[in-house]
């Protein structure tokens, strides 16, 4: 919904969390998501979200949480994984990323906590 979303954008500077667990994901409503430049914590858990939609939230430069679980995103999300610079703490279990992309993010962020189900 539009008017949604531009409630959202008139406030963007002054939310730090979100929460959009089990909310269907349309690419519109992700590219506002990426526009809310403070967010710290996001949780957008069995949403439907997309490696295409991962990629629209690298401009979170303050994420330092982010909970993707049981979302049918791949290794092709691990480059714009790493771009979150900040991230301490990312949920990927019930994902399609291997261990080798774990790997590789765990590497270029070493201070994150990957919580994977295991």
């Amino acid at each position: 919904n539009q008017d949604k979303m531009d409630v959202l954008l008139s406030a963007k500077e002054n939310i730090i969390w979100a929460d959009f667990s089990r909310l269907s994901m349309q690419e519109s409503f992700i590219s506002t998501i990426g526009q809310l430049e403070n967010l710290t914590e996001l949780r957008v858990n069995n949403s439907e979200i997309s490696d295409k939609g991962v990629k629209q939230l690298t401009q979170l430069k303050h994420l330092e949480y982010l909970n993707v679980y049981g979302n049918p995103i791949s290794d092709v999300s691990v480059e714009s994984l790493q771009k979150l610079s900040k991230l301490k703490k990312l949920y990927l279990w019930k994902t399609n990323i291997s261990e080798q992309g774990i790997l590789k993010i765990k590497d270029s962020l070493p201070q994150i906590n990957i919580i994977t189900g295991e």
